[in-house]
């Protein structure tokens, strides 16, 4: 029976989980569900060898996971509670369906540059707005330093509930120099990195949010030892100058998700394994739902592939909605093993399994 969980990462430094790699100021403070299980695959390889990795991985290549994992999802904490934020539903562009003519070009403006939502705001995307959603708090804009706060025109703005939320979502270094030495030319390259914060203090404090299904209780247990090496060792970039450590704690869930397609993704999810006509029953949503592509690519982490990069690979971000009558899970593991590969080097693989909310119990 499949098993649920919800854990909360609480940075205790800077973060850098780059967008490009070969633009090393474009910085993200919360990773993405790829990122996140490639450090997984480092922390039980670390813990438990090459054999218990490779048996791990087995299920995944053979489309039957043995856990599901969300991308990092920004947990607001304050004196009165805690809260989860999904990604904010991707919609069709304009004109895409003449039924959608009920969406103004205010409307759309108004959700242009949303990255992450309230639950509550759902309402917000399906043509019409609830008067609970009039009165809810504002949507959440993707660039650094995006506030959390009510509308302008909220009539319950003053009430305490409604302005708690108001700090930033998260802070960036200026750049900084770095300079990097080819090792067979010994040439210098300079470049400049950014880290990112996020902000603790006043009230206030945000955190990494990770859901996960798993096959049973024991992958969630497996996974906790995961963290466990994980919040010492660090994630993302920079981990060998302090950045990417955290402390860890269990949650109760948020919300209702999970493998099946009934909302929008959680996490980052790889179509590429299907078949013309199924990818296109996976792509039939209705007109006021939509998907966007994202190209991944990134550098390896592992002995055998030192400074080598993984190739690209077009994935649906999160925040998509595929049909929802389709089969679970959806999406598969990537293969983006660099070519060429030599003697004794392991394949490489990029993680898009679908996790997603489900809208019926959210």
């Amino acid at each position: 029976m499949a098993e649920q969980a919800a854990f909360v990462l609480w940075p205790n430094g800077p973060l850098r989980f780059g967008d490009h790699p070969r633009d090393a100021r474009r910085v993200s403070a919360f990773p993405r569900s790829d990122t996140l299980f490639g450090a997984l695959c480092w922390a039980r390889r670390a813990r438990l060898g090459d054999a218990a990795l490779r048996n791990w991985l087995d299920g995944y290549r053979n489309g039957d996971p043995p856990l599901l994992l969300s991308s990092g999802l920004p947990v607001l904490e304050t004196e009165e509670g805690r809260q989860f934020l999904i990604p904010g539903p991707i919609r069709q562009p304009p004109g895409a369906d003449r039924r959608e003519a009920r969406t103004t070009t205010a409307e759309r403006k108004r959700f242009k540059g949303v990255r992450w939502i309230d639950p509550d705001l759902l309402a917000l995307f399906k043509g019409g707005e609830s008067e609970s959603a009039r009165r809810g708090p504002a949507l959440l804009a993707s660039t650094a330093n995006a506030r959390y706060q009510p509308r302008a025109d909220d009539r319950h703005a003053r009430r305490p509930e409604r302005t708690r939320n108001s700090g930033p979502l998260w802070d960036e270094d200026a750049p900084r120099a770095r300079v990097a030495i080819d090792r067979e030319t010994s040439a210098g390259n300079l470049f400049a990195v950014t880290s990112a914060w996020l902000p603790r203090g006043h009230g206030q404090r945000v955190g990494i949010g990770l859901l996960v299904e798993a096959r049973d209780a024991g992958q969630v247990r497996d996974l906790e030892g995961d963290l466990d090496l994980l919040a010492e060792a660090g994630i993302g970039g920079d981990r060998s100058i302090g950045a990417g450590g955290f402390a860890w704690e269990s949650v109760a869930l948020p919300f209702g998700f999970g493998a099946a397609p009934r909302g929008l993704a959680l996490s980052l999810v790889w179509p590429g394994n299907l078949a013309t006509d199924d990818l296109a029953r996976l792509l039939e949503v209705p007109p006021d739902r939509g998907y966007r592509l994202v190209e991944r690519m990134g550098w390896i982490a592992s002995p055998e592939w030192q400074d080598a990069r993984g190739q690209s690979v077009a994935m649906l971000e999160e925040g998509s909605y595929v049909h929802a009558g389709g089969a679970a899970p959806v999406g598969g593991l990537a293969e983006v093993t660099p070519p060429g590969r030599p003697d004794g080097h392991h394949p490489v693989y990029r993680y898009g399994f679908g996790l997603f909310l489900d809208e019926g119990r959210a």
